[in-house]
């Protein structure tokens, strides 16, 4: 995000989004608007008007496995997402840092059905083998791909040898296809016992996404509960 925004440049962000995101923006200064999320994701209509009056430089959209909502968006609404920053002459991030813990086949990312270079995607490890180990990888083309290595460079000259080798050699022995198998099982049960618990004890007006992987179920409390603390003394 360093790299596209300047101070008070126009960003386009799904709502709600994930919070290390927004902090970024905030030291940033860049003016943030919030697209309101639908079943089927950032809402592409308010995103036109918004594309038309503010001309902002940036998307960042989470396009599987969303966090915090868990929505995976259609091919579709990725298509068309795509087409509309091309009209507008709009950048986009994806960030699918969930993808790996799908429990089933996914729409290609953004960044595959991307013809002119609009998209950059970025993805890491710590959500699927441990958060510690802080590697991560982007794909990008076209214009910015060495401008966004320099700066990359410039802000943290280099990655721990460590943590790239036991990457490395998790993925060529095929260890973490293992790992992510065995992940997406146990989220599987974890999934299945949280909807039943919200099937067994939650009221009728409270309704709740089904995630199809990732690490996320968001629930939607009506407009008429009060949410106050209760507190016992």
């Amino acid at each position: 995000m360093q790299y596209y925004l300047q101070k008070d440049d126009w960003v386009i962000v799904e709502t709600p989004t994930y919070h290390g995101a927004l902090g970024i923006l905030e030291s940033l200064q860049a003016k943030v608007i919030g697209i309101p999320m639908t079943a089927e994701g950032m809402n592409l209509e308010l995103l036109e008007q918004y594309l038309k009056t503010h001309r902002p430089k940036l998307i960042y959209t989470i396009s599987t496995l969303h966090n915090p909502t868990g929505i995976t968006t259609s091919l579709a609404h990725r298509q068309t997402l795509l087409m509309l920053a091309q009209q507008y002459e709009c950048l986009i991030l994806e960030d699918n840092a969930y993808e790996g813990l799908k429990f089933q086949p996914v729409p290609p990312p953004i960044k595959a059905l991307d013809r002119h270079n609009l998209v950059t995607y970025i993805s890491t490890f710590s959500k699927t083998l441990m958060p510690g180990l802080r590697v991560g990888y982007m794909v990008v083309a076209g214009e910015h791909h060495q401008p966004l290595v320099k700066h990359k460079l410039l802000n943290d000259l280099h990655v721990s040898t460590v943590s790239q080798a036991i990457m490395s050699e998790f993925l060529a022995t095929g260890h973490y296809r293992r790992h992510l198998n065995r992940l997406r099982i146990s989220n599987l049960q974890s999934r299945n016992l949280m909807l039943q618990a919200l099937e067994n004890y939650f009221p009728e007006a409270i309704s709740w996404t089904v995630p199809q992987g990732g690490l996320f179920l968001w629930t939607h409390l009506p407009n008429y509960l009060p949410i106050e603390p209760i507190w016992d003394l």
